[in-house]
């Protein structure tokens, strides 16, 4: 699925769009999104004014509409995502790892910075990685800590850097791993 030429811009809306899985987007707010910078014509600008209004929508009540606590926080969470995008700012655990890992109970931190992917220590590889062709193997190797090295396919969604269109999957197995590894879990 290509939604941009450009891949920077291509890779942050699939993020967007595996987000839904979490509530972190809504799949026709952000092909509407996507649509719009396209009709506009893809540049740095459009891609922020359109996801940075989107995010303000959100934060607004729809005309006539009372939202409640759930609602409110629903939409707050997709505005922040929406946010994220036009910052033009991702991570490869969270933040849809910050919901996997309070259903199991867990505390979690998000760190977004150098090293973010590596913490995890079993950091699913991509068969197709688009920005760090064999970084996560070569990686891996030099890892002397607990690990396992998981390969995540285009046969499940799962085919580019940090699993954009199989988050929920790339959750789940960080998840399970860190659960078996981590005594008194």
């Amino acid at each position: 699925m290509t939604l941009f030429k450009d891949p920077s811009y291509d890779f942050s809306a699939l993020w967007a769009l595996g987000g839904a899985g979490f509530s972190g987007s809504e799949v026709g707010e952000v092909l509407t999104a996507v649509n719009s910078i396209n009709k506009a014509g893809l540049s740095a600008q459009t891609y922020v004014d359109t996801f940075r209004s989107l995010g303000d929508r959100l934060l607004e009540a729809p005309e006539g509409s009372k939202p409640d606590r759930q609602t409110r926080r629903l939409r707050a969470l997709r505005a922040a995502q929406y946010y994220a995008l036009a910052l033009f700012s991702t991570s490869t655990y969270g933040p849809y790892g910050v919901p996997a890992a309070l259903e199991r109970g867990w505390n979690a931190l998000v760190y977004d910075g150098p090293g973010q992917g590596t913490a995890a220590l079993r950091e699913p590889c991509r068969l197709h990685t688009t920005f760090y062709p064999g970084q996560p193997r070569r990686m891996f190797d030099k890892l002397a800590a607990p690990k396992d090295y998981v390969k995540l396919t285009a046969a499940t969604g799962a085919q580019l850097h940090c699993s954009p269109m199989a988050l929920q999957q790339h959750c789940d197995i960080v998840s399970d791993w860190l659960q078996e590894t981590l005594p008194g879990r």
